[in-house]
């Protein structure tokens, strides 16, 4: 790959890093219920830089998420006029677009829901960002260095993936009701156990079938690694949650749901790798056909 690919793909992990900090900083906000904290937008207390945002937590919170917000959609038009400047894989013009579309009407959507204090466009607002990460986690695996090998791959293992993937995003629908309008845990319980089958399968599919590509096996691995540690995740922030009083939060109440939350982000980010890179004809397989016809 060119420098200037080297460069995109560069870029493009820089977009990933601010999405993902936006959508922690999101979780956050949701921890704290500090939603409504600016009752105004896309002003906050009719200010760019409200007076005491930085000393109130709140504030600090929702003002910051918003700031980071601007800054994921500065980066990601940056990002949408690099790639249809250049000359990526097929498939990356589009998918940046969709995510730059995406981002504008996240933004909006936030905003609606500050202007109604719409707890339902809330919940909507944060399961949009989700799909948004991984979009442009997608993105920039499309934009990745390195050799462009032709279609195939593992036919069993794309459909585990791809149900593995669908499996995460609906527990992380389920999950988000929980948090914005309270909806029941049981459903988010047996979302886990459901989960944790479709992780079983894929990640077991891909370790033991193609441990030695690495393209496959590292994405597995970080997908077993990271279940088990969104289990941890659950059972703590279940148990700190657990007699909390309205409008009181501890700094554990706060951080532990929120990493629950982010971690979930990068258990489906994760899956969509794998997913992609199952419907990529291994190294292996694609230099034994190449010296085939030779």
């Amino acid at each position: 790959m060119s420098p200037r690919g080297r460069a995109l793909f560069r870029f493009a992990l820089l977009v990933v890093a601010a999405a993902f900090c936006t959508l922690s900083v999101g979780g956050v906000v949701t921890s704290r219920d500090a939603g409504m904290a600016f009752a105004d937008w896309p002003l906050s207390n009719g200010s760019v830089n409200p007076d005491g945002w930085i000393r109130y937590p709140d504030m600090r919170s929702e003002h910051g998420h918003r700031i980071f917000g601007a800054l994921l959609g500065t980066l990601a038009t940056v990002l949408l006029v690099w790639v249809w400047r250049q000359r990526p894989r097929r498939g990356a013009r589009p998918l940046a677009l969709a995510a730059w579309l995406a981002i504008v009407g996240q933004g909006v959507l936030g905003g609606f829901r500050v202007l109604e204090n719409s707890t339902h466009k809330a919940l909507l607002h944060g399961c949009v960002g989700q799909a948004i990460f991984c979009a442009l986690v997608a993105l920039a695996w499309l934009l990745r260095p390195g050799e462009r090998r032709e279609g195939g791959g593992d036919r069993r293992l794309r459909g585990a993936a791809i149900s593995c993937v669908l499996v995460l995003y609906l527990q992380i629908v389920l999950g988000a009701q929980l948090r914005h309008v309270r909806g029941p845990l049981e459903s988010h319980l047996l979302g886990a156990v459901i989960v944790f089958g479709s992780v079983l399968w894929a990640a077991g599919l891909a370790l033991l079938h193609h441990r030695d590509e690495r393209a496959l096996a590292r994405p597995a691995l970080a997908l077993a690694c990271l279940f088990v540690l969104q289990v941890l995740l659950g059972f703590a922030s279940a148990a700190t949650l657990r007699g909390q009083s309205p409008g009181e939060y501890t700094l554990a109440q706060v951080i532990l749901p929120t990493a629950h939350q982010t971690t979930g982000a990068c258990l489906l980010a994760v899956s969509v790798v794998l997913a992609l890179a199952a419907h990529v004809r291994p190294a292996s397989e694609a230099a034994r056909l190449q010296g085939a016809y030779a």
